[in-house]
């Protein structure tokens, strides 16, 4: 099952082909809501992974559990015969004890809308998502021969023209119909969105490859990819179920008062330990990590400090000049947004890489390729550290040795045309200082694509280019925090435990909400 499939958000599906709207979303515990919802499966903090029946299990805020049965099948003998028979235990998990909640949501008020258009309620959904968890960057939407599908959600941290860069995002829904692929971007939250250009990378290639981009849009091909033997937390726990496989199941941060503030240390300690061949020189990583919720509300949280003065940080960014080294010195040191990689040696750690953060509602596979020649034995140990609610990782690998690279076929934009019909396929067709705005939540453009020919015996990889950045519609009128803001920059690890702070005061909020 692909990745996407179990992630973030798997709306659309769900809302076409049922009467009763029904839609299933991943969501962090402190989200739950009860009532309406009910939960399909629950993933703990030790990895294990907990699927209810039919009637689905439900959450309890008077008693903070979840509880419901869980199907058990066993084998026993039945008229001389072995015979798989089924149970249901019973299962009532202290929510405290979950990570992640998957959640199938039925709203009688939405049955109505059943007899609207596609888009219509994909920008409904997605709306209400993510006005709830106040995300920012675009949101993509597939076209996969049927239905619209949310399946990439590229520039994230390309919060001013300064930031604009070049993301490869992996389209699994596109499906060729009528000879074009067709993809929607949709504004969803209150930012403004500038998008300079939009493309396809087309690849055939083997069933038994992978095709995966690096920060530059360069698509590796990989044959061989190898799992870690091992990986572990800075408490020794085995995180190895979260990151083995790409399945959504993603390590993040256990986002409990008491999780958060067990230790003084603001971040965590992984290490992941893999097999690696005798006299190797090179390695790439295939990683699928990314921004986590809190993190990217933190974004937000940050600019607004700016207040009124935001403006003219922006142009100071935007100039490339002393703001913006300051801004990516203080991104390396604290590594919200940037992760650091460090490969164990004899006696030190080396650094090596940066892992980029993305999301967080679709994080992107990526390649990263090191220097491993330095590394004696059969085996790699790789280091990562974390900040505390600022990742999640869903998926770590190694492939060893020179890289292939995959020959991409490069679709430009077809035609174009924003909420309003307008044509807007020049200002999509190359990065210039032309480009398309969408200033407005709902805001949105329709974008199509030749799909070139392909083979029968081969199978495709359709990647989107998306070339923008985004600014985020804050309160200009409040005071720029100048002493906070200087904290912030000089006290290493003062932005994190702030963030914690922050985390821990909303949570309370909520309960007396409740």
């Amino acid at each position: 099952m692909p990745k996407k499939t179990v992630a973030v958000l798997v709306l659309v599906a769900f809302l076409i082909t049922t009467i009763g709207c029904h839609h299933t979303v991943k969501r962090p515990p402190e989200k739950l809501e009860g009532g309406s919802e009910k939960i399909i499966k629950i993933a703990l903090v030790d990895g294990r992974v907990i699927e209810f029946d039919a009637d689905g299990g439900r959450y309890s805020s008077e008693t903070r559990q979840i509880s419901g049965y869980t199907p058990v099948a066993a084998l026993a003998t039945y008229q001389g015969r072995d015979t798989v028979i089924s149970s249901f235990e019973p299962v009532n998990m202290p929510v405290d004890s979950v990570l992640q909640v998957w959640v199938r949501k039925s709203d009688p008020a939405l049955t109505v809308l059943a007899v609207l258009t596609v888009t219509v309620l994909v920008a409904l959904v997605a709306a209400l998502v993510a006005a709830a968890f106040k995300e920012s960057c675009p949101f993509v939407y597939a076209w996969d021969g049927q239905k619209y599908v949310f399946d990439a959600e590229p520039l994230g941290g390309a919060i001013c023209e300064g930031l604009q860069r070049s993301e490869c995002s992996r389209l699994e829904y596109a499906a060729p119909d009528a000879g074009r692929y067709r993809v929607k971007f949709r504004n969803e939250v209150p930012e403004t969105q500038y998008l300079d250009q939009v493309g396809l990378l087309v690849v055939d290639h083997a069933p038994d490859q992978l095709i995966v981009p690096d920060a530059a849009c360069r698509l590796h091909v990989i044959s061989n990819a190898r799992s870690p033997l091992g990986a572990t937390d800075e408490s020794g726990a085995d995180i190895r179920t979260f990151v083995a496989e790409r399945d959504g199941l993603a390590w993040q941060t256990h986002m409990t008062e008491s999780a958060l503030k067990r230790t003084a240390d603001t971040r965590h300690h992984l290490a992941f330990e893999f097999a690696k061949p005798v006299g190797a020189k090179h390695a790439r990583l295939i990683v699928n990590a990314g921004t986590a919720i809190w993190g990217s509300n933190m974004i937000r949280e940050m600019l607004q400090m700016r207040g009124s003065q935001v403006d003219q940080w922006y142009r100071e960014v935007n100039r490339r000049g002393a703001k913006a080294l300051e801004l990516l010195s203080f991104n390396l040191r604290e590594e919200m947004y940037l992760l650091k990689l460090y490969v164990q040696g004899d006696d030190s750690l080396l650094e090596r890489a940066l892992i980029p953060g993305g999301g967080p509602f679709l994080a992107e596979d990526r390649v990263i390729g090191f220097d491993v020649s330095d590394i004696p034995g059969d085996r790699l140990t790789l280091r990562l550290n974390p900040p505390k609610g600022f990742w999640m990782i869903d998926y770590l690998a190694v492939e060893y040795d020179d890289s292939t690279m995959a020959a991409p076929r490069a679709v430009p934009v077809g035609s174009a045309q924003d909420q309003s019909g307008r044509d807007i396929t020049a200002e999509l067709a190359a990065i210039d200082s032309v480009r398309y705005v969408m200033p407005r939540v709902g805001d949105w453009a329709d974008i199509s694509f030749a799909a070139p020919p392909g083979a029968p015996d081969l199978a495709r990889s359709v990647f989107l280019v998306t070339t923008g950045y985004y600014e985020i519609q804050i309160d200009k009128k409040a005071p720029e925090q100048t002493a906070l803001i200087h904290r912030m920059l000089s006290e290493p690890g003062a932005i994190i435990t702030y963030a914690i702070d922050k985390y821990v005061e909303w949570t309370q909020q909520q309960a007396r909400d409740n």
